[in-house]
């Protein structure tokens, strides 16, 4: 899932991810995950829990593994969008190509291509995105529904790219961009391609 988290420190069960309602850790707590191997929520702030006074840890990451998933990856601070989409992007093609790899290792080599990505590969990369954008619009899908101003986000941050300015707010060797989300669970776990 990609979307947006809030996390309610008061009462960690309210926590939620924006899907067209709010869906709190205690709605997902309700919800058997079984045959779940790979659960990723890429939205701020929800790979955090809370410490009760049983000792207990309430959170995303802790209710999706409780409800069976065995692999969780979320973020522990507010992430930037862009960098997150190229993170996902990274460690989905290293998924399909490097089958032999757990999941630990694919997120561990996605983490450091983008570590060391260039300004050029980023903004080449997010002008793929702006293509496969357009070829959905030109086949009625309406991306623009789903996601309100995203092509003009990702030009906006390609143009950037190409400023010193740009390069300093994108500074992909900062752990801010590359160090946001945690896999938790059986990192170890092998995932094959659907055939």
């Amino acid at each position: 899932l990609s979307t947006h988290g809030n996390v309610n420190p008061r009462s960690p069960l309210m926590s939620s991810i924006s899907l067209a309602e709010k869906f709190r850790v205690i709605d997902l707590s309700l919800i058997r995950a079984r045959t779940v191997d790979l659960a990723i929520f890429s939205a701020c702030l929800t790979g955090q829990g809370q410490a009760t006074p049983s000792s207990d840890i309430l959170g995303f990451s802790h209710a999706m593994l409780a409800s069976g998933a065995t692999v969780y990856i979320g973020a522990l601070w507010t992430a930037n969008d862009v960098v997150t989409m190229l993170h996902m992007y990274l460690f989905h093609l290293c998924l399909l190509t490097d089958i032999e790899n757990s999941v630990a290792e694919n997120w561990a080599n996605a983490t450091r291509q983008l570590y060391h990505m260039s300004h050029e590969d980023a903004a080449n990369l997010l002008k793929m995105f702006v293509d496969v954008w357009d070829e959905l619009e030109r086949d009625g899908r309406e991306p623009g529904r789903f996601v309100p101003g995203g092509r003009k986000l990702l030009e906006t941050v390609v143009r950037r790219l190409s400023t010193r300015r740009g390069k300093r707010e994108l500074n992909f060797k900062h752990p801010y961009f590359w160090a946001p989300f945690s896999v938790v669970g059986n990192g170890g776990l092998r995932i094959a391609p659907v055939e």
